[in-house]
């Protein structure tokens, strides 16, 4: 009877362990959030710049992209916007 008894518990262990984990599938998505501002960013920059990380040729290239990055962000929110809009006025 004992040893019923401790089959049953292993086998209710695994059940519930391998239900728990069909439920935190991620279904492959990724999300990332970036908390940084934009001003943070090109401080970093420079100061990676002064401290001799990174070249000058290197820096010009990562500001424009971090300039670039948020003018395409403030673009896909200005259209969102205008799509609201548009879906107001139907």
């Amino acid at each position: 009877m004992k040893h019923i008894n401790i089959l049953l518990t292993i086998g209710v262990i695994v059940l519930v362990n391998t239900s728990c984990a069909t439920l935190n599938r991620a279904h492959g998505e990724l999300n990332y959030n970036n908390h940084i501002s934009k001003g943070q960013e090109l401080q970093d920059l420079k100061k990676a710049l002064d401290d001799g990380a990174i070249n000058q040729d290197e820096y010009d290239l990562m500001k424009e992209k971090i300039i670039n990055d948020n003018k395409k962000q403030e673009s896909k929110k200005r259209k969102a916007k205008e799509n609201v809009h548009e879906l107001d006025k139907k």
